[in-house]
């Protein structure tokens, strides 16, 4: 991973880390002033509590909700923290997957040029090697009598046998 995708990355966590603080400051806030007006009027009315609760049941509430705000502010972090990673993640995806297609779209244009230049040197290669070798043959004056040529190449091939695979199969 090159280093603009870890400082990316970072910023989004960083990013997502200050909106679930927010939001659980925002809840916490929320909680601890429902939890005051509660004690408040637990204390109000202590007697008709005291008759009517016990305190060990009035911690023991408190302690329970105190348990579901936490497990709500938990699920809504691991939601909102799977949620903006799905998001980035596909978004990173969809950005590779557009890269490679460009990629391969250019590596196939370069290809044929590459193919026709390659092609094109071949073809020119094997006909300037042609017109060469009959150039010289063209120069050398034993062979430039047609009957010495012909008795020189039957000799050459008599002696490396081609002629009688030729001949013969």
């Amino acid at each position: 991973m090159n280093e603009d995708k870890k400082n990316e990355l970072k910023r989004l966590l960083n990013e997502m880390r200050n909106e679930l603080y927010g939001e659980l400051d925002k809840r916490l806030t929320v909680i601890e002033s429902q939890l005051d007006s509660i004690s408040e009027e637990i204390e109000k009315e202590s007697d008709h509590t005291n008759n009517a609760i016990p305190k060990a049941d009035v911690e023991e509430i408190k302690g329970d909700v105190v348990t579901m705000v936490y497990d709500d502010v938990e699920d809504f972090i691991v939601d909102e923290i799977t949620e903006k990673l799905e998001e980035h993640i596909s978004t990173e995806q969809a950005k590779s997957r557009k890269r490679i297609i460009e990629e391969i779209r250019n590596a196939r244009s370069t290809l044929r040029i590459k193919s026709l230049v390659w092609g094109i040197a071949v073809v020119s290669g094997g006909w300037l090697t042609w017109y060469g070798a009959w150039g010289i043959i063209g120069t050398a004056p034993l062979l430039q009598e047609p009957r010495v040529a012909l008795f020189v190449g039957l000799a050459l091939l008599a002696s490396t046998g081609a002629l009688h695979r030729k001949l013969v199969g």
